[in-house]
């Protein structure tokens, strides 16, 4: 309700005329900034040295198809690889057009993957709490911690991850991150967390905040 907020004028500040007057006056002495004169795409694109040149190219598969297997509405590069770990939500629109593995054999649709960029394929990983609008961050030892969530409790399979506590982490004794999997903490926030931004101090501190609630620090045992 807007009519609960008050909100501060609109003021012209004097230090933005200021400089825009500064910039002018350099400019009339050749000193300043000048306009660039208008160019063409082509003239743009061979102006850049080939090895600062790129662009972008759809990653395929052995069999030709590109696929992340869930959608990537959270992605975050693993270290020291070519992977990334994706999370996101199940179909809220009750379809059941998923991509092939990612619907487990208890039925359950699941909403994780690692990517592999270098050959278009993926592993479907199990995360039934629910980690749609997530926190996410990397830890020191470079697992992924994804905190808080939303209360989509309504799909069979998935729990309430409003104050979640998520970590991913290699197997142990496995150094490839396509073995790893989603560490889920008993402990949880103490407030509810929804879209929050999230900072780790270190191996055991976490501090958070979002729309809704102050800021909070959060110990738990990595």
């Amino acid at each position: 309700d807007l009519a609960n907020y008050k909100f501060a004028p609109a003021v012209q500040s004097s230090d933005a005329k200021a400089t825009c007057q500064s910039v002018a006056r350099l400019q009339q002495a050749g000193r300043g900034p000048v306009a660039r004169a208008a160019v063409t795409r082509q003239a743009a694109v061979a102006a850049v040295a080939p090895a600062a040149g790129g662009e972008w190219s759809i990653i395929r598969n052995s069999a030709g198809t590109s696929s992340t297997g869930v959608v990537a509405i959270n992605a975050v590069l693993l270290p020291q690889s070519s992977k990334v770990v994706i999370w996101s939500r199940v179909h809220m629109d009750g379809s059941n057009n998923y991509e092939p593995g990612v619907v487990s054999s208890d039925g359950v649709p699941e909403v994780s993957s690692v990517y592999d960029t270098d050959t278009g394929n993926y592993v479907v990983k199990r995360l039934r709490l629910t980690p749609f609008c997530t926190g996410n961050s990397h830890m020191p030892d470079g697992k992924v911690l994804a905190t808080g969530g939303d209360d989509y409790s309504g799909q069979t399979g998935y729990t309430n991850g409003l104050k979640g506590i998520r970590l991913f982490e290699k197997a142990s004794g496995n150094d490839n991150w396509d073995a790893g999997n989603w560490k889920i903490y008993t402990q949880q926030l103490q407030q509810p967390r929804w879209y929050p931004s999230q900072v780790s101090g270190n191996q055991t501190y976490m501090h958070m905040l979002d729309m809704c609630c102050p800021l909070v620090s959060t110990a738990f045992n990595a």
